[in-house]
């Protein structure tokens, strides 16, 4: 799901079956609330699914960016599944990467 003015902002909802008895919702983290990834953070989010890990992509607005021309490359973060210790599950970083 996209949400913001113009659709720019990427969500994902995430579920798991535990034991084909229950559905428990899984939390994914919002990139604005870590401040070694939210810098040039402005949306135009895409995710995928890989190897077992949910991967994020979203371009990198430097200072002075206009919204359709961001130039400061792209930045690729990789989510592992873990428990959140109050019984559910959670998305949580395992490495970013800038790319050029």
């Amino acid at each position: 799901m996209y949400s913001g003015i113009h659709g720019e902002y990427g969500n994902v909802f995430a579920f798991i079956s535990e034991e084909n008895k229950s559905i428990v919702p899984i939390g994914v983290p919002d990139p604005t609330m870590d401040g070694k990834i939210s810098e040039g953070y402005k949306g135009h989010d895409v995710f995928s699914l890989m190897e077992g890990t949910l991967m994020q992509k979203f371009p990198i607005y430097k200072t002075g960016d206009s919204t359709d021309r961001p130039t400061g490359g792209s930045r690729l973060i990789q989510y592992g599944l873990v428990g959140s210790g109050t019984g559910g599950y959670k998305f949580k970083m395992l490495r970013f990467y800038d790319l050029k």
